[in-house]
């Protein structure tokens, strides 16, 4: 029977209460609506399959790493210019996705909820519907055990099924699946994202309301890293209001949002501090992230950075992605280190979580380091970016 510190090490993955037979296990959200699981002792046959399906059970003692050398790696872009334009970075994930519809496959993904309030795992099966699960969300997605029943069923009746998520998301398919479809598991492709760390959705529901009180109207429409303005490097939290449109840019200083969530790590799982699943490892097909380093000659709309972790992997790149361009798996780690390390913990973390309402946006950045004031001087003044490429040289 599943038995550890959740609020400690869960991910909230939810696998455990899909993969139970008798229903012992039950996902259940906190204060925060982060999912944590709760479980029936008085049920439990003991027949250990949530301890099998568990990511953070099968991870306690990290492995050693992969020797990074033995593995291909590429930057990609999609000359799809609408695909990358709806994307965060490249649109890798949406042409190996396009790819797999169009041989009957389906792909199941990130995707708002139509109130936009939670973010949660949907299965596509239509070329129309793929534009649901681009871009990225910044909070974290449920998964309920109707997906991984959904899941197994696709993969028994010999469908291939696309399952992206974070690294954590699709360690837990991928276990969820050798039990319940292991005879079909190469019908099972798995793409994870690289992963900051997933924000708790009652952080994004209380910044939700708040920004409607501050505009008068209800949000209809997010993009958290819209292109449309400046190209990808200095993208734009886009806000679709009912009557109006607001635009605030993504990083240093932007939206209360992500400066909270992303950039000072307010509000992130406490997992995410130690995460289970980083790297490059054989649970999961394919791992793409941004290329945020300089990069010519693929324009102004980003970039994807690719590593193929099987043979899968391998073969479904080199099968659906054209132009790809070779580079080594050092260089995207210390481009985007968030490949293989954990974000850091923010000590005011459970305080801001405890306080977390629509007022605390009134007021959100006394909770963050006194460097915010400084860099927000800088960007006022212009002056900024000249600072930040001197200390990019040392």
């Amino acid at each position: 029977m599943i038995d550890f510190d959740f609020e400690e090490n869960c991910c909230g993955c939810g696998s455990c209460a899909a993969i139970c037979p008798v229903d012992a296990i039950a996902m259940k959200s906190d204060k925060n609506a982060f999912p944590f699981p709760s479980v029936d002792s008085k049920k439990c046959i003991h027949c250990n399959r949530c301890d099998c399906v568990c990511p953070h059970l099968n991870n306690i003692e990290k492995k050693a790493e992969e020797n990074e050398e033995d593995y291909s790696a590429w930057l990609f872009a999609s000359k799809d210019d609408d695909a990358k334009m709806k994307s965060s970075s490249g649109a890798a994930f949406y042409d190996i996705a396009r790819a797999v519809i169009e041989n009957d496959g389906s792909v199941c993904g990130c995707a708002w909820d139509d109130d936009l309030l939670n973010a949660r795992h949907l299965f596509v099966d239509e070329f129309s519907q793929l534009y649901k699960l681009q871009g990225s969300k910044y909070l974290q997605s449920m998964i309920d055990a109707k997906i991984y029943e959904e899941l197994g069923r696709r993969l028994n009746q010999g469908q291939t099924v696309l399952f992206s998520g974070t690294p954590c998301q699709c360690e837990a398919a991928y276990r969820y699946a050798s039990i319940n479809a292991k005879k079909y598991m190469h019908h099972l492709l798995l793409v994870a994202v690289i992963c900051h760390g997933v924000s708790a959705p009652a952080v994004w529901q209380t910044y939700k309301q708040w920004m409607e009180d501050q505009e008068g109207e209800p949000l209809i429409a997010v993009n958290f890293r819209d292109k449309s303005r400046e190209g990808y490097k200095t993208s734009y939290c886009k806000f679709q209001l009912k009557n109006h449109t607001t635009y605030l840019p993504s990083y240093l200083p932007s939206s209360p949002y992500m400066e909270s969530t992303i950039v000072y790590n307010l509000a992130l799982r406490k997992s995410c501090t130690h995460c289970d699943c980083k790297g490059i490892r054989k649970t999961i097909d394919v791992l793409i992230g941004d290329w945020y380093a300089a990069n010519t000659g693929e324009g102004s709309l980003g970039t994807s950075c690719i590593v193929p972790c099987t043979e899968k992997g391998m073969h479904t790149c080199e099968k659906y992605l054209n132009n790809l361009r070779p580079i080594t798996v050092a260089e995207l780690i210390k481009a985007n280190p968030m490949m293989v390390r954990s974000i850091s913990a923010n000590p005011l973390r459970d305080v801001f979580l405890q306080n977390n309402s629509v007022k605390i946006w009134n007021h959100v950045e006394k909770y963050y380091p006194s460097k915010y004031k400084v860099k927000k001087l800088f960007i006022k003044m212009g002056i900024f970016n000249i600072f930040k490429d001197i200390l990019s040289k040392f």
